[in-house]
């Protein structure tokens, strides 16, 4: 780091440390969802009326319900209370936290907005590889592998959010060191106060670190996998440039090259769905 940066990350310990990071809420129509499903006794009806206040988040869940994630029998659905039913009313609400998260950030700079636009493009990507592979595993629920991953890399959008004069300062490259340091705590807050389930808090907040504190997960051992071959297609390399036997997420999920393709091929396909599913 220059001394710069150095100054920014003593400036972000020391508000983690106070604790005096103003971390972003979700939407009132999330919040209502979450005090409804919290009760136990709940209709989805009483979902449903509550989504239909709300334009947005109405539109992706049926969008979400037409997919071909959900949509198995090729028939579209219009009705906002058989599209909860199709999804799964238990997956209901990590949905609306997913899409949230992409929705609520409002930040004016231009460098800012576009660091949150890859980094939104890029979590889609590696969703989509880590509930493939919890799929050809076997080894983890694939609905929750997808939400855990959308929301891995949650810290980096909150960090934007909490302190986008700070991060505007920097330099790309200082603000991708900045932001390494600290998204992993951050995202974890962010989720504490989400009211989001243990394992999506302990991802968010060991995600891509191999350590004796690190949680015996396999969502998390897939999420790590589904990261590094997303980097990979990223760079413009392919699946043989990685050493999986190298990379411990990857033994622990005893992954083969066949497997590895087919989630390559489920990455090309699924792209365009997710990015209209979840367009910000």
């Amino acid at each position: 780091m220059n001394a710069l940066s150095e100054a920014v990350a003593d400036e972000i310990r020391s508000k983690l440390n106070a604790d005096n990071l103003k971390l972003p809420s979700l939407p009132d129509t999330v919040i209502k969802v979450q005090q409804l499903m919290s009760k136990g006794d709940y209709a989805v009806a009483e979902i449903s009326n509550i989504l239909i206040r709300d334009a947005s988040f109405a539109a992706v869940v049926l969008s979400m319900a037409n997919s071909v994630r959900f949509n198995t029998s090729g028939k579209d659905i219009r009705n906002l209370t058989m599209a909860i039913q199709r999804i799964g009313a238990d997956h209901i609400l990590k949905l609306l936290i997913g899409v949230a998260s992409k929705l609520f950030l409002n930040v004016k700079n231009p460098e800012l907005r576009a660091c949150l636009k890859g980094n939104h493009e890029h979590v889609l990507m590696v969703s989509a590889a880590a509930e493939q592979l919890a799929i050809s595993t076997g080894m983890a629920h694939p609905g929750d592998t997808f939400l855990a991953a959308l929301l891995h890399d949650q810290g980096k959008d909150a960090l934007v959010s909490c302190i986008p004069d700070e991060l505007a300062r920097l330099d790309e490259a200082e603000r991708m060191i900045v932001c390494d340091e600290f998204h992993r705590e951050m995202g974890a807050r962010l989720l504490h106060k989400w009211q989001l389930p243990a394992e999506f808090i302990m991802i968010a907040q060991h995600h891509g670190i191999e350590s004796p504190e690190r949680p015996n997960l396999t969502m998390l051992d897939c999420i790590d996998v589904a990261e590094l071959i997303a980097h990979k297609l990223e760079d413009g390399g392919s699946a043989d440039d990685i050493d999986f036997e190298a990379h411990a997420p990857s033994r622990r999920l005893r992954l083969n090259q066949t497997q590895i393709t087919g989630i390559i091929i489920d990455i090309e396909d699924r792209g365009e769905e997710l990015q209209q599913t979840f367009a910000t």
